[in-house]
Protein backbone atom coordinates (compact mmCIF):
# COMPACT_ATOMS: atom_id res chain seq x y z
CA UNK A 1 0.00 0.00 0.00
CA UNK A 2 2.95 2.51 0.80
CA UNK A 3 3.74 1.96 -3.37
CA UNK A 4 0.15 3.43 -4.28
CA UNK A 5 -1.41 7.09 -4.77
CA UNK A 6 -4.67 8.74 -4.99
CA UNK A 7 -5.27 10.99 -7.91
CA UNK A 8 -8.58 13.06 -7.94
CA UNK A 9 -8.91 14.10 -11.44
CA UNK A 10 -12.05 17.40 -12.28
CA UNK A 11 -12.36 17.33 -15.90
CA UNK A 12 -12.97 20.86 -17.80
CA UNK A 13 -13.97 22.01 -21.22
CA UNK A 14 -15.23 19.43 -23.54
CA UNK A 15 -14.15 16.42 -20.96
CA UNK A 16 -16.65 17.88 -19.28
CA UNK A 17 -19.22 15.75 -20.78
CA UNK A 18 -18.10 13.30 -18.26
CA UNK A 19 -19.00 15.12 -15.34
CA UNK A 20 -21.22 12.69 -14.06
CA UNK A 21 -18.18 10.77 -13.63
CA UNK A 22 -16.06 13.59 -12.33
CA UNK A 23 -14.01 13.55 -10.00
CA UNK A 24 -12.22 10.57 -11.30
CA UNK A 25 -10.58 9.08 -8.12
CA UNK A 26 -7.82 7.10 -9.34
CA UNK A 27 -5.50 4.64 -7.53
CA UNK A 28 -2.33 3.89 -8.93
CA UNK A 29 1.41 3.26 -8.36
CA UNK A 30 3.72 5.96 -7.31
CA UNK A 31 6.17 7.13 -9.48
CA UNK A 32 3.60 6.81 -12.68
CA UNK A 33 4.09 9.29 -15.79
CA UNK A 34 1.76 11.45 -16.87
CA UNK A 35 1.47 9.43 -19.91
CA UNK A 36 0.70 6.70 -18.11
CA UNK A 37 -2.11 8.10 -16.44
CA UNK A 38 -3.63 9.55 -19.67
CA UNK A 39 -4.05 5.76 -20.96
CA UNK A 40 -5.51 4.52 -17.15
CA UNK A 41 -8.08 7.39 -17.41
CA UNK A 42 -8.80 6.39 -21.59
CA UNK A 43 -9.54 2.45 -20.18
CA UNK A 44 -11.88 3.94 -17.13
CA UNK A 45 -13.89 6.39 -19.78
CA UNK A 46 -13.33 3.56 -22.88
CA UNK A 47 -16.93 2.71 -22.68
CA UNK A 48 -17.98 6.20 -23.57
CA UNK A 49 -15.38 6.46 -26.50
CA UNK A 50 -16.87 8.26 -29.74
CA UNK A 51 -13.49 6.69 -31.69
CA UNK A 52 -11.98 10.03 -30.76
CA UNK A 53 -11.82 9.45 -26.82
CA UNK A 54 -8.19 8.89 -26.89
CA UNK A 55 -6.88 11.43 -29.05
CA UNK A 56 -8.55 13.69 -27.10
CA UNK A 57 -7.24 12.68 -23.84
CA UNK A 58 -3.64 12.38 -25.68
CA UNK A 59 -3.97 16.13 -26.30
CA UNK A 60 -5.18 17.10 -22.95
CA UNK A 61 -2.89 18.92 -20.21
CA UNK A 62 -2.78 17.71 -16.64
CA UNK A 63 -2.51 20.87 -13.80
CA UNK A 64 -3.01 21.73 -10.27
CA UNK A 65 -3.11 25.18 -8.67
CA UNK A 66 0.18 26.10 -9.24
CA UNK A 67 1.57 24.43 -12.74
CA UNK A 68 1.15 22.17 -16.16
CA UNK A 69 3.21 18.93 -15.91
CA UNK A 70 5.07 18.05 -18.97
CA UNK A 71 4.05 14.40 -20.52
CA UNK A 72 6.98 12.87 -18.68
CA UNK A 73 6.66 14.04 -14.95
CA UNK A 74 6.07 11.18 -12.39
CA UNK A 75 3.81 11.74 -9.76
CA UNK A 76 5.23 10.92 -6.43
CA UNK A 77 1.99 11.31 -4.13
CA UNK A 78 -1.37 11.95 -3.97
CA UNK A 79 -2.61 15.27 -5.51
CA UNK A 80 -5.85 16.73 -7.15
CA UNK A 81 -5.61 17.55 -10.85
CA UNK A 82 -7.51 19.29 -13.51
CA UNK A 83 -7.73 17.63 -17.07
CA UNK A 84 -7.37 20.77 -19.63
CA UNK A 85 -8.31 19.90 -22.87
CA UNK A 86 -7.27 21.86 -26.33
CA UNK A 87 -8.90 25.13 -26.96
CA UNK A 88 -8.87 27.32 -30.02
CA UNK A 89 -9.23 30.80 -30.83
CA UNK A 90 -8.65 32.96 -27.42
Amino acid sequence: MGDEIEIEIELYGVMSRFKSQSPFILRTKKDIEIDALKEILFKKLQEYDDGNLQNLINTCAFADDDKIYPKEFKLQSSIKLAILPPVNGG
